[in-house]
């Protein structure tokens, strides 16, 4: 991890975060929210991604709006017959610090994220 950390800054990646739903209307939309926030600690960027949203909804839409401002996640409209034409409804704001305890907890969990602290 120190290692990682350590050569972060020299190198060029960036790392994503996406939490992935199949439906999403406003009953749902903080919750959703804050799951990605949640599991978006560790990342450079994090974006909820969802299959269905019905982006005429504008109460649906002026809240994502305002989490938007005030959390940064990004939104993703997610296409599945055709990734191509999925479109990013709100792009995430991008964090220069990521969070190190999160990176350690995580590599401690997940032996595939370990593996690829390690390469990096």
């Amino acid at each position: 991890m120190r290692q990682f950390v350590e050569n972060f800054g020299n190198l060029p990646l960036k790392l994503f975060s996406f939490e992935l739903k199949k439906e999403m209307d406003l009953s749902h939309c903080r919750e959703y929210y804050f799951q990605a926030i949640s599991n978006s600690s560790w990342a450079h960027e994090g974006y909820l991604v969802v299959e269905k949203i019905n982006t005429q909804d504008s109460d649906l839409m002026d809240l994502l709006k305002r989490l938007h401002t005030s959390f940064g996640i990004g939104v993703v409209l997610l296409n599945v017959q055709d990734m191509q034409k999925s479109q990013v409804l709100l792009n995430a704001k991008f964090k220069e610090n990521l969070d190190h305890a999160m990176l350690g907890e995580l590599s401690q969990n997940s032996p595939d994220f370990k593996d690829f602290l390690k390469t990096s």
